[in-house]
C-alpha cells in the first residue's frame, strides 16, 4: 500500500456560511468558494450541488472510466498488441489499486481534474522499477512547488496532520489548461444557476398556490386605523396557514365580507425566470464542451441527428481528455526505454460505433478490402473468434485500374476463363489474382518486422548477440513459424491463381491445383526463411538490423508476390505440359 494511502479518501465537505456571501476575504480563509457578483459563494463541491455541472462531470468521467484503458507493445512501424504481459496493463485495465477498480480510480481521477483542474495519484514502484499500484490524492491537499534547483516536488497533507514531501516520479498529474479548473473559470455562471435554485426554492416555501389579489367590493374597506390593521394582519395569517408552501398548493381559498378573488396568471419575470433556467444549462455545457442533449436540454435534438451527435460528442467534447490522459499515462508511467515500443491507449471504437445498418456496411467494405479477417470483426463486435477466421480476403473480379481500359476495349471478363492459352489472357489472370497474394506477402512481411523488433527488444539491442541468434535460428528454422505462417498466407492465394490457368487451358478437371499450390507455398517459404536469416545474421554483425527491415517493409512484399506469380505460373505450365503429354500418349 502506497505511503499516502488513506489520503485518497474524500475530504468532507464545508458548508458555505450565508451569512457572508460577498466577503472574499472570509469566503477564501473558510475555504469556502469565491464570492460572484450573484451573491453565492462557488467552490468545486459547492458547484456539484448544481444539477447541470453534476450532470457535465458525471458525464465526463463516467464515460473516461467505462472505455477499456489498455497497455499496448508496437509492432513494426503502425502494427500494436495488446501487452497483457506488461506490469502496467492489470494496473491500468482492471485493478490500480486494492480498494479501487479501474472505473472507479479512473472517475475520481476525472472528476478532480474536470472540477479542479489538477488530478493526482501516488505511484507505488516495485524493486524493479514497475508500477505496481496508483492510488488518487485530493488535490486541495497536494502543494506542488519548485526546489531553488528547479526540481519539481510535492508537499501532501496527510489525514491527521502533518505534511509528506514527494519527489516528482513518485506523483502521477493529470492537469487541464495551465491547471485551471472550469469551475474557477466558469463561477459567475455557476454562480447564477445556484442562485436561480435558490430563488426557486423560496418561491415554493413561501410562495402562496393561489396567486392572484383579494378585491373589496365597491364601498368597502378594512376599516381605519388600528382595526384595519388588525384587519390585515389576520386575513395575511389566515392565508399564510391555509395556503403557504407546497404542502398546502390549491386548496379552497375562503374569502369574507364580499371579497373577490382575481386571479393574476404568469407575468413577464416569472416567464424570464424560466428561461433564465434553461439558459443557464446551455451555459454550463458551453463551459464544459459537451453537446446540450447530453445534459438533457432536448429542446434542439431530433431523432434524425440525435446518432450524429452522440459521435459528434466523442469526436469533439470526449477525445481531447482520451488524449491528455493517454499521453499523460505513457510519459509518467513507462520508462523511458519502455517509450520507443510500448504506450497506453483508450479503445474508443465501441462508442463510435453507428447502428446496425452502419456497422454491416463499414465492416462488409473493410472485409471486401482484405482490411479485417472475419475474427476482426467478431471482436469489434464483442464476439468469440472461430478456427479459420483469422484469413483476410479479396473479390477476385478486381483488377488494378490502369488495366480496366484495356479490357474494356477487348471485351473481355477478367473473371471468366479462356479458352486458349496466350499470352493475353495469361497476364489478365496474373493482374486478377496478383492483389491477393500482394496481401498475403504484406501480412507475412509485417508479421516478420513484427517479431524481429520484438526480439530486438529481449535482447537490448544486440547486447545479447548471442540470444538474438538463437532467435534467427527458431523463428527462421525447419520448424519455425516463420515458414509455417509463409505456407499459411500463400498457400490460398496459391490456388486460386492455379485454378484459373488451369481452366484457362482447358485441364480445371485434371489438375490438382491445390497440391500445386501448396508446393509452390513450400517452396517459397523455404527460400524466404533462408534469406531472412542470413541476411539479418550478417546485419546482426554490423548492428543494422533497423535499417534491413526498413529497407524490407517497401521491397519485400512485392518481392516476394512476383516471385510467387512466377513460381505457380511456371509449376500450372510445367503440370499441363505433363498431362497433355499423358492424354495424347506422348
Amino acid at each position: 500500500m502506497g505511503l499516502l494511502a488513506r489520503t485518497f479518501e474524500s475530504r468532507a465537505t464545508t458548508a458555505v456560511n450565508p451569512l457572508h456571501p460577498k466577503d472574499p476575504g472570509l469566503v477564501s480563509l473558510l475555504g469556502l468558494g469565491t464570492a460572484t457578483a450573484s451573491g453565492v459563494a462557488v467552490s468545486p463541491d459547492r458547484a456539484m450541488s448544481y444539477s447541470a455541472v453534476y450532470q457535465a462531470v458525471r458525464i465526463i468521467s463516467e464515460t473516461v472510466a467505462q472505455v477499456p484503458l489498455l497497455t499496448y507493445e508496437r509492432t513494426g512501424e503502425q502494427g500494436k498488441r495488446r501487452a497483457t504481459e506488461h506490469p502496467l496493463f492489470p494496473v491500468l485495465a482492471t485493478q490500480p489499486n486494492p480498494e479501487q477498480t479501474s472505473f472507479e480510480w479512473r472517475e475520481s481521477m476525472v472528476g478532480h481534474l474536470a472540477l479542479r483542474g489538477n488530478a493526482y495519484s501516488e505511484i507505488v514502484m516495485d524493486r524493479g522499477g514497475a508500477v505496481r499500484e496508483l492510488w488518487p490524492l485530493h488535490p486541495d491537499r497536494v502543494h506542488p512547488y519548485r526546489t531553488e534547483g528547479g526540481q519539481r516536488r510535492y508537499k501532501v497533507d496527510v489525514s491527521g496532520g502533518g505534511m509528506v514531501d514527494l519527489a516528482d516520479q513518485k506523483i502521477l498529474r493529470l492537469r487541464t489548461l495551465w491547471g485551471m479548473s472550469v469551475v474557477s473559470l466558469a463561477r459567475e455562471s455557476i454562480g447564477v444557476g445556484l442562485a436561480l435554485d435558490q430563488y426557486a426554492g423560496r418561491f415554493f416555501s413561501n410562495g402562496s398556490s393561489p396567486r392572484g389579489a383579494m378585491m373589496m367590493p365597491p364601498g368597502k374597506n378594512l376599516g381605519e386605523g388600528e382595526l384595519a390593521e388588525e384587519n390585515r394582519k389576520r386575513l395575511r395569517q389566515s392565508l399564510s396557514d391555509t395556503h403557504g408552501g407546497v404542502e398546502n398548493f390549491h386548496r379552497v381559498v375562503i374569502l369574507e365580507d364580499g371579497m373577490k378573488w382575481e386571479p393574476i396568471g404568469m407575468t413577464q419575470e416569472d416567464a424570464q425566470f424560466l428561461q433564465s433556467r434553461r439558459f443557464q444549462v446551455t451555459e454550463i455545457a458551453r463551459w464544459f464542451n459537451l453537446p446540450a442533449h447530453m445534459l438533457n436540454d432536448l429542446e434542439k435534438a431530433t431523432f434524425s441527428n440525435i446518432s450524429e451527435q452522440a459521435i459528434a460528442f466523442v469526436r469533439y467534447s470526449m477525445m481531447p481528455w482520451f488524449t491528455r490522459i493517454e499521453q499523460a499515462l505513457s510519459s509518467r508511467l513507462l520508462s523511458p526505454l519502455e517509450h520507443r515500443t510500448h504506450f497506453v491507449e483508450f479503445l474508443v471504437d465501441g462508442l463510435l460505433r453507428g447502428d446496425m445498418a452502419a456497422r454491416g456496411e463499414f465492416y462488409t467494405k473493410l472485409f471486401q478490402l482484405g482490411a479485417l479477417s472475419p475474427n476482426e470483426i467478431r471482436s469489434l463486435e464483442n464476439h468469440n473468434p472461430f478456427d479459420g477466421g483469422d484469413e483476410h480476403f479479396v473479390q477476385l473480379n478486381m483488377v488494378p485500374v490502369s488495366q480496366a481500359a484495356e479490357m474494356q476495349a477487348t471485351g473481355s471478363d477478367p473473371a471468366s476463363p479462356a479458352e486458349g492459352r496466350s499470352a493475353e489472357d495469361q497476364r489478365r489472370i496474373l493482374a486478377v489474382v496478383r492483389p491477393l497474394v500482394a496481401a498475403a506477402a504484406a501480412r507475412l512481411v509485417r508479421a516478420e518486422d513484427r517479431n524481429v523488433r520484438r526480439a530486438l527488444a529481449r535482447t537490448l539491442d544486440f547486447e545479447d548477440l548471442e540470444g538474438f541468434r538463437t532467435f534467427l535460428d527458431g523463428f527462421y528454422g525447419a520448424t519455425g513459424e516463420a515458414r509455417a505462417l509463409a505456407r499459411r498466407s500463400f498457400e490460398p492465394a496459391f490456388a486460386a491463381l492455379a485454378e484459373r490457368l488451369a481452366e484457362m487451358v482447358g485441364l480445371g478437371a485434371e489438375l490438382d491445383a491445390r497440391a500445386i499450390a501448396r508446393a509452390a507455398a513450400t517452396d517459397i517459404a523455404e527460400s524466404y526463411a533462408d534469406e531472412s536469416r542470413s541476411q539479418l545474421s550478417d546485419a546482426a554483425d554490423s548492428h543494422t538490423v533497423l535499417g534491413k527491415l526498413k529497407t524490407w517493409k517497401d521491397l519485400r512484399a512485392r518481392e516476394l508476390t512476383d516471385r510467387g506469380l512466377r513460381e505457380v505460373n511456371l509449376s500450372v505450365s510445367v503440370e499441363a505440359k505433363r498431362l497433355a503429354g499423358r492424354m495424347t500418349g506422348g
